[in-house]
C-alpha cells in the first residue's frame, strides 16, 4: 500500500512538472511571437494558420496560468481531454513552425495527424501512394 501511496505521489510531481514545462513552452512561444510581430510582415505566418477556437483555447490557457485543471473545468471536459487538445495545438504549432517542409502535401499531412484527423499510419499510406503517383508521372 506504501509504494501505491509513493508511486501517486510521483506520478501526481511528474504530471505537475510536466504542465508547468508546457506553459514555459508556451510563455517561450508567445515571446517569440511578440517579437515577430515588430517585423514589417506583421504576424508570423504559424499564427495566421491557426483557427479561432485554437486562439481562444490559448487564450484562456494563458489567463489561467496555465493551469490544465482549471482550463477542463472551464471547457466542462476532463483534465486529459484538456491535455491531448493542448498536446496536439502544440504538434500543430511546431509544424507550422516548419521553416521549409519537403512539400505541400506532407505540411498537410503532418496537419491532420497533429490535429488527431488522421493516424500517423494513413498518412504514411497516402504518402507513399502519392509518391508513387508523383514516380510514375515522372517515369512516363
Amino acid at each position: 500500500m506504501r509504494n501505491a501511496r509513493q508511486f501517486d505521489i510521483i506520478h501526481g510531481l511528474f504530471n505537475i512538472v510536466k504542465i508547468r514545462l508546457t506553459f514555459i513552452l508556451l510563455s517561450h512561444i508567445f515571446i517569440l511571437l511578440n517579437q515577430e510581430r515588430n517585423m514589417i510582415d506583421g504576424m508570423p505566418s504559424w499564427l495566421t494558420e491557426l483557427n479561432e477556437e485554437e486562439l481562444n483555447f490559448i487564450k484562456r490557457f494563458l489567463l489561467l496560468s496555465g493551469s490544465l485543471k482549471s482550463l477542463a473545468a472551464e471547457y466542462g471536459v476532463s483534465y486529459p481531454t484538456v491535455r491531448v487538445r493542448l498536446d496536439r495545438l502544440i504538434e500543430k504549432v511546431r509544424v507550422l513552425d516548419e521553416p521549409a517542409p519537403k512539400s505541400h502535401i506532407h505540411r498537410r499531412l503532418k496537419l491532420l495527424v497533429a490535429e488527431g484527423r488522421i493516424d500517423t499510419a494513413t498518412a504514411r499510406a497516402i504518402l507513399r501512394a502519392h509518391e508513387k503517383t508523383l514516380a510514375e508521372e515522372t517515369g512516363k
